[in-house]
């Protein structure tokens, strides 16, 4: 594990922290945060040592409920910027700092699972609510133009891999899109809150499919990943 990356990922939930601060209204967002700062400076105090990976486990936890309290709590926009700007930015750094040496930059990406050309799409089907492993994600332009729909599953399907993805949401509006699989993560003991599955992007939605997305978007944040 790098821990300068480690240190990195705690600076930035600093940021997050003294934003969350200067509102009222967000004590429990700046209660969770406070201990995700707590949890990686513990980290960093004990390098490799056998509670790393609960440490960090507890920190990707607790960033987790973060993002989900967020859109519930009256914090004002400005702080509710700064914070899950700060949020974002330590995951990526902490999901860095877990990478095995020698990988490539980025998100885990099985290129030789490429399928080949012609090969007719895989169905899938995923449950996207409040409090569901899949989610929608987003990049750097926070939109879906950017991102698309992270399914969580067990099965491998490489980057690549044209679907039929379909999927309800709570307003009860079901979804069918075509979409690509252009990241995959797997299962990591390390970070047990991480859970396995692919990033999808999501082509050919409908006005009455966006306003239904945008509506559960505005109740429950999506995932941060850079393309």
């Amino acid at each position: 594990m790098d821990l300068l990356l480690v240190r990195k990922a705690r600076e930035a939930l600093a940021g997050a922290l003294a934003a969350a601060q200067e509102t009222g209204g967000s004590d429990a967002v700046a209660g969770e945060v406070a201990s995700a700062v707590g949890a990686l400076f513990e980290l960093e105090q004990e390098g490799a040592q056998p509670k790393q990976a609960s440490r960090l486990g507890k920190a990707l936890g607790l960033l987790g409920g973060v993002a989900e309290a967020l859109p519930r709590l009256p914090v004002g926009s400005a702080a509710r910027t700064g914070i899950e700007a700060g949020v974002a930015r330590a995951r990526v750094l902490l999901e860095q700092a877990v990478r095995p040496p020698g990988a490539p930059p980025g998100p885990r990406r099985r290129q030789s699972s490429i399928p080949p050309p012609g090969s007719p799409p895989r169905n899938v089907e995923t449950e996207v609510g409040f409090l569901t492993e899949s989610n929608f994600f987003v990049g750097f332009e926070n939109d879906l133009s950017d991102g698309g729909l992270f399914v969580s599953t067990y099965e491998r399907m490489g980057v690549g891999t044209h679907v039929i993805v379909k999927f309800t949401l709570p307003d009860g509006h079901t979804v069918t899109a075509r979409g690509e699989v252009v990241w995959g993560r797997l299962a990591n003991e390390a970070t047990p809150d991480a859970p396995p599955g692919v990033g999808v992007t999501l082509e050919g939605l409908t006005a009455v499919d966006m306003k239904s997305i945008r509506s559960f978007m505005a109740k429950r944040a999506p995932i941060f990943h850079p393309g």
